[in-house]
């Protein structure tokens, strides 16, 4: 059973014209890391609010922003690389 999970796996060959699927699962795994990186926020928050040492409710509270601004930071990434593909669509059409 133990060799059965190291054999490779047979991955489907790209196709020229795959490229808008490739694009939906990239979008899709930033929104998942985006949803990732808020929850752990709200789990450090949360742990802040419980512990009693105030020193370790400050880092806590200190690593909720710092998921909370990577978050940001991908969202931002995500619309910018959307707004430049859309532009570059409408390039193409024009020609």
């Amino acid at each position: 059973m133990a060799r059965r999970r190291f054999q490779a796996r047979a991955r489907p060959r790209r196709r020229e014209g795959d490229d808008k699927g490739l694009r939906l699962r990239t979008e899709m795994t930033m929104t998942k890391e985006t949803k990732f990186f808020r929850k752990q926020a709200e789990k450090a928050e949360r742990m802040a609010r419980a512990t009693s040492d105030e020193e370790a409710s400050r880092n806590l509270i200190n690593l909720a922003m710092a998921y909370r601004s990577q978050a940001d930071a991908l969202k931002r990434s995500k619309k910018l690389k959307k707004e430049s593909g859309k532009k570059a669509e409408l390039k193409a059409k024009r020609k």
